[in-house]
């Protein structure tokens, strides 16, 4: 059974149009639909990383460095998550 697909449609600046189209070659990715999937499913496991308390990152080997990536939706998330641990409603 096919699923039904709903489309969605936003307006962007030519850099980010630059952008899509730049991580869509780099990915081989066959559509900015694809593109967007994939992002989505990528923030959906990062939010998911950030409310159970993790932190992500990237780590340099070479310089045996950790970048952390915050912003201020992980910090969001993580405090309404807190507060529904002790009870209370978001």
């Amino acid at each position: 059974m096919k699923k039904k697909m709903n489309r969605i449609q936003y307006s962007a600046t030519p850099e980010a149009l630059a952008e899509y189209k730049r991580l869509r070659k780099m990915t081989g990715l066959p559509t900015m639909a694809a593109l967007v999937r994939d992002a989505m499913s990528l923030f959906g496991w990062v939010i998911g990383e950030v409310a159970v308390g993790r932190r992500i990152c990237s780590y340099d080997k070479k310089e045996d460095e950790y970048t952390f990536y915050v912003t201020p939706e992980f910090i969001r998330v993580r405090k309404e998550t807190e507060k529904t641990k002790k009870g209370e409603k978001l």
